[in-house]
C-alpha cells in the first residue's frame, strides 16, 4: 500500500479531531464532603485551581462538577477547615471522589498579648482598611456565570391568624414544610460606576412550569470593600462593612487565630458590635495575611441591626481566585441562611450563589447596558429535568428531589382536562343571582373566557333613550404562547327613542411581550360630548329621575376604526390607525321623572344648552367643551373643541 501526501493529510486531520473531541469531552467529579467526624459540610467550596470553575456542597455535604480540562487539581475549601487538593489526572469515565476535611489548627503563636495592650486584630484590620480602595478599584468591569439556588421552608403556623383559619394547603409540603424552591442560571455584567445587566437564561420553580425564578445575582452582592452597603429588601438602610473607613467607631475586634493556605497565614477575626442597635454585621472575617484582602466571611445581621422580614440573616462569601495569575479574587460562592417569624409563622432557608467563569478583561457592545437591569429570556422556564441535571452545580437534597417530584406530579393533575373541567362546572354553574351580577363561564382547559354583563349595570334612564336596557357580552381565547384574540359586542335598546345602540369590537394581540396588536372596532351609538364620559350613567339616573336633572348629554356616532400598535424597543411605542365617523345630534325623548315638581322641567338635549350647563354644573368639562352648529334635527353637524 502506498502512502500518498494526500493520506497524511486525511490521517492527520482525523487524529487532530479524535484528540480535540476528548480533550473537550466532559466528565464529571462528584461526591462527599465530611468533616473529621464525618459530619456533612454544607455549602463547602470545591474548585479547580487557576480557574474561577467550581461549585458548593449542598446540605448533605454532596457535590458535582463538570471538568473539561484536565489534568487539573481540585481545591476544597471550608472556613475553620484545612484546604486540601486533590489532583485529578486524565479520566475515561466519571469520578466518585469522597473528601474528609481535617480541622483548622488556628495558632497564635508569637504573638503576646498584654491586658492593657491593643488586639493585634486591630493592626490586620488597619492594614485591610489601607487596602480597600485598591480592591474596590482593582477591577473595572467583568463578566461571570451565576447558578442560584432558593430554599424556603415553613416550620410552623398557627391555626388561626386574627379569627381566620390558616390554610397552606398544596403551597407548603406537609413533610418537608418547603413553601418555595426554584432554580436559576444567569449572565452577570457589570462595569463601573454602577453599570449591571443580568440576563436570565434558565429559569425554575418547584410546582409551576410557567412562572419565573425570584433569585437574582444583584441581590446577593455584599460588597464588603464598600464603606456601607445598602441591601434593598431588609432594610431602609446601609449597613457598615466592619473594614470600612469608619468601622472603628462601631466594631471591637479580636485576633482569633491564623491558619497556613498555600503559603499564605489567614487570620480569623471576630467582628463585634460596639453598641447593640448599629447597624453592623456580628460574626468573623477572614483576612489574607501581606495581601490584606478578603479571604471569606461568616457574618450575620440581627433583629437588633434593625433588618425587617427575617429574624436573623447569615452571609458566608468565600473568595476564589478569578485569574490564572491568582491577584483578582472574586467571589466563588455566596450563601444566605435566614431565620424569620410574624403572626406566629415561622420558617426558615437558604439562598446560594455559584460565581464562576469570570472574564475580567470583557468587551462589552455600545449598548449593553441600555435598557433593562434585569432580562428573563423568553424560552427560561421552558427547560426539561435533563437540561437540569446537567448544569446543576449543586446536588439537590433528597428533601428537594421529592418537592419537585410532588408538586410537579400535582400541577401535571391540576393542569389536566379532567380537574379543570371538574372545577368549570362548579364556576359555570348558573344560578338567578347571576342575572343581576353578571354570568362568566371559563374553560380552562382550552382557555376560553365568556362573560355577560348583568341587568344592575345596564338598565339605565336618560332623557334621550328614556328607559334603556343593555348588554355587553365579551369572548376571550387565550394561546399557550402569549397570544390572544378578545371580541366584545355592546347592545342596548332605549323604549323613548325607539332605536337600538350596537357596536362590536375584535382585538388580536400577536406580540404580548412587545405590546403587538390589531384592532377592528365599530358600530353605532349614543356616547356623552366628552368621550371620556365623567358623568356615571348610574349617578345620572338617580338625578333624573329623584331631582328631574338631566346633566349627560348625548349625541350619535356612527364609526368604524381600525388601529394598530407595536413597542418594539422598551419605552418606545408606535401606533396607526384609521377612522370612519359621522355624528348626528339627538333630542330629548322622555320627561318621565318620579317628582311631581312643576317648577323644574328637564333641560333640553340641544347642544346651544351645553356650555351654560357644564358651566354651572360639570366644571370637570371645562377643558373639553364642545360646540355644535345646527338644530337638534339637523343630520350634517361639525363638531370642534374651543
Amino acid at each position: 500500500m502506498i502512502i500518498t501526501t494526500k493520506h497524511h493529510f486525511v490521517l492527520f486531520t482525523f487524529l487532530y479531531c479524535f484528540f480535540s473531541i476528548l480533550n473537550v469531552q466532559a466528565f464529571t467529579v462528584s461526591g462527599r464532603v465530611t468533616g473529621n467526624n464525618d459530619e456533612p459540610l454544607a455549602f463547602a467550596n470545591v474548585y479547580v485551581k487557576g480557574t474561577s470553575t467550581g461549585t458548593t456542597t449542598n446540605l448533605d455535604g454532596y457535590y458535582k462538577l463538570e471538568l473539561t480540562d484536565l489534568p487539573c487539581e481540585l481545591v476544597y475549601r471550608y472556613l475553620g477547615y484545612k484546604l486540601r487538593i486533590e489532583k485529578i489526572g486524565m479520566l475515561t469515565e466519571p469520578l466518585q471522589l469522597n473528601v474528609k476535611l481535617e480541622p483548622e489548627n488556628f495558632t497564635l503563636a508569637g504573638v503576646t498579648i498584654k491586658a492593657d495592650s491593643e488586639d493585634p486584630a486591630y493592626a490586620i484590620i488597619r492594614k485591610a482598611q489601607a487596602k480597600r480602595k485598591f480592591y474596590q478599584d482593582q477591577v473595572d468591569a467583568f463578566n461571570c456565570d451565576v447558578y442560584i439556588k432558593g430554599l424556603q421552608k415553613i416550620t410552623k403556623y398557627p391555626k388561626k391568624i386574627l379569627g381566620m383559619e390558616v390554610n397552606f394547603g398544596e403551597f407548603v409540603d406537609s413533610v418537608s414544610g418547603i413553601i418555595y424552591l426554584s432554580e436559576s442560571v444567569s449572565k452577570y455584567s457589570f462595569k463601573k460606576p454602577d453599570d449591571v445587566k443580568e440576563v436570565m437564561v434558565s429559569s425554575r420553580v418547584s410546582g409551576s412550569n410557567k412562572a419565573f425564578s425570584f433569585n437574582q445575582a444583584s441581590d446577593m452582592d455584599f460588597d464588603f470593600y464598600e464603606n456601607i452597603m445598602a441591601v434593598g429588601g431588609i432594610s431602609q438602610r446601609g449597613f457598615i462593612s466592619p473594614i470600612s473607613g469608619s468601622a472603628m467607631f462601631y466594631y471591637r475586634y479580636k485576633l482569633e487565630g491564623s491558619y497556613l493556605e498555600n503559603g499564605r497565614w489567614v487570620n480569623k477575626i471576630a467582628v463585634i458590635p460596639k453598641r447593640k442597635n448599629d447597624p453592623v454585621f456580628a460574626g468573623y472575617i477572614y483576612i489574607q495575611d501581606s495581601t490584606w484582602r478578603i479571604h471569606s466571611t461568616d457574618l450575620y445581621l440581627t433583629k437588633d441591626s434593625q433588618i425587617e422580614f427575617v429574624d436573623t440573616l447569615r452571609v458566608n462569601q468565600v473568595f476564589i481566585p478569578a485569574d490564572k495569575a491568582e491577584d483578582i479574587w472574586k467571589p466563588g460562592s455566596v450563601t444566605f441562611r435566614f431565620v424569620f417569624s410574624a403572626l406566629g409563622i415561622e420558617g426558615n432557608g437558604n439562598y446560594v450563589g455559584i460565581y464562576s467563569g469570570y472574564d475580567i478583561n470583557p468587551s462589552f457592545k455600545k449598548k449593553h447596558f441600555s435598557g433593562s437591569v434585569m432580562v428573563v429570556s423568553e424560552e427560561s422556564n421552558k427547560k426539561d429535568t435533563t437540561y437540569w441535571e446537567t448544569i446543576r452545580p449543586i446536588p439537590l437534597t433528597t428533601e428537594e428531589v421529592t418537592d419537585y417530584i410532588k408538586k410537579d406530579s400535582l400541577r401535571e393533575i391540576k393542569e389536566s382536562k379532567p380537574y379543570l373541567d371538574s372545577l368549570d362546572r362548579i364556576s359555570n354553574k348558573f344560578k338567578i343571582s347571576k342575572l343581576i351580577m353578571g354570568y362568566d363561564y371559563a374553560d380552562r382547559y382550552t382557555k376560553t373566557e365568556l362573560s355577560v354583563s348583568g341587568l344592575l349595570d345596564n338598565v339605565q334612564f336618560n332623557t334621550v333613550e328614556g328607559l334603556n336596557i343593555g348588554v355587553v357580552t365579551q369572548f376571550v381565547k387565550r394561546y399557550e404562547d402569549r397570544r390572544s384574540w378578545r371580541t366584545e359586542l355592546k347592545a342596548r335598546y332605549g323604549f323613548a327613542i325607539e332605536e337600538p345602540s350596537v357596536t362590536g369590537s375584535a382585538q388580536y394581540v400577536y406580540n404580548n411581550k412587545k405590546f403587538g396588536s390589531v384592532k377592528l372596532h365599530g358600530g353605532s351609538e349614543l356616547i356623552q360630548f366628552n368621550e371620556a364620559e365623567p358623568i356615571s350613567p348610574l349617578i345620572n339616573t338617580s338625578y333624573s329621575l329623584f331631582g328631574e336633572k338631566n346633566y349627560m348629554k348625548l349625541y350619535r356616532k356612527s364609526f368604524l376604526n381600525l388601529e394598530s400598535g407595536l413597542e418594539p424597543v422598551n419605552g418606545v411605542r408606535f401606533g396607526a390607525g384609521i377612522s370612519f365617523s359621522e355624528r348626528d345630534a339627538v333630542k330629548n325623548h322622555s320627561d318621565f321623572t318620579f317628582m311631581d315638581d312643576k317648577k323644574r322641567e328637564y333641560t333640553s338635549n340641544n347642544p346651544w344648552c351645553l356650555q351654560v350647563t357644564c358651566c354651572f354644573f360639570l366644571p370637570i368639562m371645562h377643558l373639553k367643551l364642545w360646540q355644535m352648529h345646527g338644530s337638534e334635527s339637523n343630520k350634517n353637524i361639525s363638531i370642534a373643541r374651543i
